[in-house]
């Protein structure tokens, strides 16, 4: 079983294919996408879906799981944070991949 497991950012995505095997968890790969500063917030975010989109038809995981969005101070960070999950999710949507959100 392989799952891809994505840690979102506007700045930076961190991403990993992990493959689940009798010995353990073994690690396939493994990037980071980075959106520049000077961008607008509308390319960064087109950046990180068309990325994340990209490596999901390469790897073809059997499941993918996104880390939850948790911040108790900089209001800023945490709305950049929640837009690049945003179009995570969308990417995992549209590449017909269900990921479980908490209620």
């Amino acid at each position: 079983m392989k799952i891809f497991g994505i840690d979102p950012g506007l700045d930076r995505t961190g991403w990993a294919v992990v493959e689940k095997t009798a010995g353990g968890l073994k690690l396939v790969s493994a990037g980071l996408i980075h959106t520049g500063k000077e961008k607008r917030l509308e390319r960064r975010l087109l950046e990180i879906f068309d990325a994340v989109a990209a490596e999901l038809r390469r790897s073809a995981p059997d499941e993918v799981s996104i880390e939850e969005v948790f911040f108790s101070k900089r209001a800023d960070t945490q709305a950049n944070t929640t837009h690049a999950r945003g179009v995570i999710l969308l990417a995992c949507f549209l590449l017909g991949y269900f990921v479980l959100v908490p209620a």
